[in-house]
């Protein structure tokens, strides 16, 4: 019985030094292992749920698949139909997923608001002016992207903040679903720990911070936060969703660990998210990039910076120009250095988002391994 005690403890300090010390960088082949078996796992524990509980469910999505397949197959007017859908489809879901990689990850997500929607609604906006008018957008036919393919515009109209919102408020929508989508896994994770009795190691930590008196502007939001979760319910939800807030998914923390209802919190967190929030940035980008606040811009640089004044001048009437021309009048394609620059700034991110996301959920089923570990230990001593 004492050499399994001691056995017991001596294990507990080499798995806590394994986790302080294991990261991607110093131990890829370990984290990547954990990794592919963390996707395994979840992706067996989805198909098993769906054929337990769910086999209507799975059989509806199945002839679902069925006929859209069949659809594909036969020729015939339709064929433009599907593909247009098919185009909106994949369009969409590339807001939906990017929402979701801007969520998930505990304040570690991929900021994609800043990188790939706000300056899609800046491009739009720009391309409005260009036209003289929001109606006159066209989809792109490849990338389906809103641009200008009018070469000559006549008069001069006046373009409506509101009109260009109208254009492009699905794939604010869209992102903003994403974004409430991924603010289900905390919740999930904490709701589950709650039901087995326990309390999940972020929800410790939060009340850890929480038990200390407040001296930054980080903890008195979390005490702010996390005191409007407990008392206004639905509303503190949809309050905290519905503005910029990185600290939002400790929501998602508290209401699993206290067992709110699933539709109470997602149906607060999507119309907070999709609704309110996702509109307020987008329509602060277009009021941002608009024609009166460039102009109010230039004029304030023109007067305190003049050197700086003529640089950003130069930038924003060659982007103008370049708005919704991806090709010259010879057919090729056209770079420039910024754009250069900011796809290889995008690349970086998105390696380092897809390096910290494989790295968390390698090591989050690496401790879950060693939790199970340590209580069949435990288990097997208590039964000796």
């Amino acid at each position: 019985m004492h050499w399994a005690v001691e056995y017991i403890i001596r294990r507990k300090a080499e798995i806590e030094h394994q986790h302080k010390k294991v990261s991607i960088y110093k131990s890829p082949l370990l984290v990547g292992h954990y990794f592919i078996m963390y996707v395994y796992y979840e992706a067996r524990s989805a198909l098993l749920y769906l054929y337990g509980q769910g086999r209507a469910t799975l059989g509806i999505l199945v002839a679902a698949a069925g006929m859209v397949y069949i659809a594909y197959q036969i020729e015939g007017p339709h064929q433009m139909v599907i593909q247009e859908l098919q185009r909106m489809g994949v369009w969409y879901a590339y807001w939906v997923a990017l929402g979701v990689a801007s969520a998930v990850g505990l304040g570690t997500g991929l900021h994609t608001f800043l990188l790939f929607l706000g300056p899609y609604i800046a491009e739009v906006t720009r391309a409005a002016y260009e036209c003289q008018g929001a109606d006159l957008l066209t989809r792109d036919i490849a990338s389906y992207r809103l641009q200008c393919h009018v070469s000559v515009v006549s008069g001069t109209a006046v373009v409506s903040l509101w009109d260009i919102y109208r254009r492009i408020q699905w794939e604010s929508f869209a992102w903003g679903a994403g974004t409430a989508l991924g603010e289900l896994p905390p919740y999930f994770v904490a709701r589950a720990v709650a039901l087995s009795g326990g309390k999940s190691d972020e929800l410790k930590e939060f009340e850890s911070n929480l038990s200390k008196a407040p001296t930054t502007v980080k903890q008195w939001t979390m005490h702010i936060v996390y005191n409007a979760m407990k008392r206004l319910g639905f509303f503190g939800i949809l309050l905290f969703a519905s503005i910029p807030n990185p600290l939002f998914d400790l929501a998602g923390i508290t209401c699993g660990h206290f067992l709110v209802p699933f539709a109470t919190f997602f149906g607060a967190t999507f119309i907070g998210k999709a609704c309110v929030k996702a509109s307020l940035q987008s329509l602060i980008v277009i009021l941002a990039f608009s024609n009166d606040a460039l102009t109010t811009l230039l004029g304030t640089l023109e007067k305190s910076a003049p050197a700086l004044h003529s640089i950003v001048e130069k930038v924003v009437h060659e982007q103008a120009h370049k708005i919704g021309k991806s090709t010259d009048e010879f057919g090729n394609e056209q770079t420039n250095m910024f754009g250069i620059a900011w796809n290889i700034f995008l690349s970086l991110m998105l390696c380092y988002f897809v390096i910290s996301s494989v790295e968390s959920l390698g090591l989050a089923y690496m401790k879950r391994e060693h939790e199970e570990e340590m209580k069949r230990l435990e288990q097997r001593r208590s039964s000796n």
